[in-house]
């Protein structure tokens, strides 16, 4: 997906003067289809300028945060799927050197320890229906599901019409695979924002 579609979707999902939506620090992010990784690296991103706008309204004072604070964000706000397991594993590549990039060579080089994203966070090698059964039957939900779900005749017959009518009650018309996934998001997000065909 291209960079500035990328950054079009999450502005226009996440805008920056909304900074109020990650007050409490959760707004639980997911891309079921997430390739590698340039939506969820954005929104990631906006999330640390989120606490930084929330940071200057309660303090008055500029500030990033912590490695911590950032690490947390993370670990609890960001989700991802896709069937590719090298996909999965370049995800969690591109989240992590987000997540460095905000850091000093201090902090990195002194004990920087964090869970395996690829546990829960980011799962690859996994058919997007056996995750969303898994979501669903744990009342998983989601403040933003965001992404560009595959189009290609390749996986279509990975995910069948008969296993997303039992999962969500619904059929998908003329089987096609986008709008499998664009049915799971309206699921389980609250906000959806999805390159459609």
């Amino acid at each position: 997906t291209p960079l500035h579609l990328v950054n079009l979707m999450i502005d226009e999902a996440m805008p920056l003067e909304k900074a109020e939506l990650f007050e409490n620090q959760s707004f639980k992010i997911l891309d079921p289809a997430c390739g590698s990784g340039v939506f969820l690296v954005a929104a990631y991103k906006r999330l640390l300028q989120w606490w930084a706008i929330n940071h200057w309204r309660k303090t008055q004072t500029i500030a990033y945060p912590n490695k911590k604070t950032a690490k947390l964000i993370l670990e609890r706000n960001i989700f991802g799927v896709d069937i590719e397991e090298v996909a999965a594993l370049v995800t969690i590549f591109g989240l992590t050197t987000a997540f460095l990039d905000k850091l000093t060579p201090k902090e990195i080089w002194n004990n920087l320890k964090f869970q395996d994203l690829s546990k829960k966070n980011i799962r690859g090698n996994l058919n997007f229906i056996d995750w969303a059964k898994t979501a669903k039957a744990n009342n998983e939900n989601f403040d933003l599901v965001v992404g560009n779900p595959p189009f290609n005749e390749a996986t279509k017959g990975k995910i069948s019409n008969q296993a997303l009518k039992e999962l969500f009650g619904k059929e998908v018309p003329n089987n096609k695979l986008a709008l499998k996934f664009l049915e799971a998001a309206l699921f389980f997000g609250k906000k959806v924002s999805m390159i459609i065909p």
